[in-house]
């Protein structure tokens, strides 16, 4: 129903839908709002908590809102006759927008804007969708007609232009704006699941225009086999951005075959991209698998011509398909591939064996496929998916959307020109103006300055690289780790501060790190000094001459290849796990002032009886066959002593025992 068939002759439009608690606002008073109300140039249109409203203007502007939302339909003038006279400027205050441009924008696009606390949006042919909370806003673009765009202006000045189906900007409370990036799966579906009447609305003014442009080609045709001069062609009808490549197997538009075949290519991948954003990759994997059995122009047309009855081209493995417009697929093969992109858009799929990947310039699609990939976006806006493999993942320039898939994989910013915020319970990376969206990883490597970690609710491993970082665990299963380090580091959880620190300049990172609330330690190939807290850690040496101590709580140590000392300080320190314990290499070390003993004997079955020690006073007892190191105060007496250790590897022997 139009709104023309369903409002007063001062109406502006009509309720299409009214879910929930909606109400229309003037200076006349509140009114409550259901389906078929008409709507007033000057209301402001509030929803309740769970509603939603939808509008249809009589120039078939679409208006989608979600709940708790309001906006102000400040200016609207729709005239058919005068295009310099439409105009339509509305404010929205807070919530979800959706809203399909109608005739207005077509007349007078100027006049076609949209405002909220942050910004001003001028829409030009396109379905826009909006965010607005207290913490920021969203606005962005569903879907575009060829050579529109939609302009943001931020209350500071600053101006994105998105010409790209499903792209948006964030805009930060304190007026701060992002680059452009991807819209995820579920911000479309959020802002899809507020317009059903819209969308359904969409379509009955799509086949309406059809109808009108059939009519008219129809009177033209009549007109030429009557002897008029016609066009020859004409012009084909309207595409719907994203949709209308091919039309009844002919070209629609002024489309060639190559741009007809890239646009198919491009849906198939733009699908891809969303299920990659998401994690989705059964779907992205689908996808892609259809992406790479595409190999060339003929054979997409044959595959559209054919309304997507015909068979999908098998080309094999490392194939390389370049587009009319420079877009490049390339697939790798089953070893180990350096792929490399070029500066266009690129589509490269590695295949199996562990490959390096790297985009090189434009936003590039990029997807390792199973094996150990190392894959880099290089510069631009890139997707880059790992699957299966551990995998290591960097976007560098750009805001990204990263997806580790299956496997431990590492989100690197290694070569970033910028310091790194990370947070893994958002799943966002600021560096720079642009921020990235990550999914599925285990790790995260820093650049070489001052970054910041913040843990999630899964485990994750920082790699600080250089500079003074900062790492805070939210719930104490983090692992901070120097594997990379140029040297020697010293990290002591049980600061009073809370601070690990690095000392001197052999560091992962040259520079002193803050962890808070870290329990879990990976040593350097050096000599380290690495110093538990009062939880359970898990402390691995790595390589070199290293010293532990895990003081109090049942910690895991993991000795690495050097000669390494297990030192404890003081009583009640023990019940730990030492792994990869090599007698005469590793050596337990304990206070004298706690340990005053260092006698010592092996007796079996003395973790389970507390007997067969001979002797009196105090002993270190070895039982091999639990595998554990007591300290006995007094033998005589039944019953095990303190368990220092469940020790896994060698046999402890006397010469194992020293006090310090």
């Amino acid at each position: 129903m139009s709104p023309a068939q369903n409002a007063d002759l001062s109406s502006i439009g009509v309720v299409l839908a009214a879910n929930g608690e909606v109400f229309l606002q003037s200076d006349s008073g509140m009114r409550t709002v259901q389906s078929g109300a008409p709507v007033y140039a000057g209301e402001e249109l509030i929803t309740g908590p769970g509603s939603t409203a939808e509008i249809r203007f009589v120039d078939d502007t679409l208006l989608s809102q979600g709940a708790d939302s309001s906006i102000s339909l400040d200016d609207y003038i729709y005239d058919n006759t005068d295009d310099t006279a439409s105009e339509l400027l509305f404010k929205m205050s807070q919530g979800t927008f959706r809203m399909v441009t109608g005739k207005i924008a077509e007349q007078n696009p100027e006049r076609f804007k949209v405002g909220s606390p942050l910004a001003t949006i001028g829409i030009r042919g396109t379905i826009t969708v909006h965010e607005i909370g207290p913490d920021g806003e969203k606005h962005g673009v569903e879907e575009i007609h060829s050579g529109k765009a939609l302009l943001i202006q931020s209350i500071d000045g600053q101006i994105r232009q998105i010409s790209t189906p499903r792209a948006l900007v964030d805009i930060a409370a304190s007026g701060l704006m992002s680059t452009v990036r991807p819209m995820t799966i579920q911000e479309f579906e959020q802002f899809q699941s507020i317009a059903p009447a819209a969308v359904q609305a969409e379509q009955e003014i799509q086949e309406q225009r059809d109808q009108e442009e059939q009519d008219q080609q129809d009177d033209g045709e009549q007109q030429g086999e009557e002897g008029a001069e016609g066009a020859e062609g004409g012009e084909g009808g309207e595409l719907e951005a994203g949709v209308g490549v091919m039309l009844g197997g002919e070209l629609a538009g002024e489309l060639g075959l190559g741009e007809s075949v890239d646009a198919f290519m491009l849906g198939l991948a733009q699908d891809a991209l969303e299920a990659l954003a998401q994690g989705d990759l059964v779907t992205a994997q689908e996808l892609l698998q259809k992406l790479e059995d595409i190999p060339t122009d003929d054979d997409i047309l044959e595959l559209i011509e054919n309304t997507g009855t015909g068979d999908i081209p098998d080309d094999g493995e490392g194939h390389t398909h370049t587009s009319d417009d420079g877009i490049t697929w390339v697939y790798g093969t089953s070893g180990d591939d350096t792929l490399i992109g070029t500066a266009n858009t690129d589509y490269i799929n590695g295949l199996g064996g562990n490959d390096t990947i790297h985009g090189a310039g434009s936003n590039d699609t990029l997807y390792g496929d199973t094996g150990n990939d190392h894959i880099f976006g290089d510069h631009g806006n890139d997707y880059i998916l790992g699957g299966a493999g551990d995998d290591t993942i960097g976007g560098d320039s750009g805001s990204n959307t990263l997806n580790g898939g299956d496997g431990l994989d590492y989100v690197s910013y290694a070569s970033s020109s910028t310091l790194v915020t990370v947070c893994m319970d958002s799943g966002t990376a600021t560096h720079g103006d642009d921020i990235d969206s990550l999914t599925s990883f285990e790790g995260v490597i820093g650049s070489m300055y001052g970054d910041s970690f913040f843990g999630g609710t899964n485990a994750a491993t920082f790699i600080g690289g250089n500079g003074n970082d900062f790492i805070e665990s939210m719930n104490g299963t983090d692992t901070t780790s120097y594997e990379d380090a140029i040297g020697g580091v010293s990290v002591d959880l049980d600061l009073s501060s809370g601070e690990a620190i690095g000392t001197g300049t052999n560091y992962s990172g040259i520079g002193i790190d803050t962890l808070h609330g870290v329990n879990n330690v990976i040593g350097s190939g050096y000599a380290d000094i690495l110093i538990g807290n009062g939880n359970a850690n898990t402390i691995t040496a790595g390589a070199g001459n290293d010293t532990l101590t895990g003081l109090v709580g049942a910690d895991l140590l993991i000795v690495g290849s050097g000669n390494n000392e297990i030192r404890y300080t003081s009583s009640g320190q023990g019940g730990d796990t030492v792994t990869n314990f090599i007698s005469a290499n590793d050596t337990f070390k304990f206070s004298s002032v706690s340990y005053s003993s260092g006698l010592f004997q092996t007796v079996a079955d003395y973790a389970d009886t507390g007997t067969g020690a001979t002797g009196t006073g105090a002993y270190f007892i070895y039982d091999p066959t639990n595998d554990k190191l007591f300290y006995d105060l007094d033998v005589t007496v039944v019953g095990p002593g303190e368990l220092i250790a469940t020790v896994e590897g060698d046999d402890v022997v006397q010469s194992d025992i020293v006090l310090f």
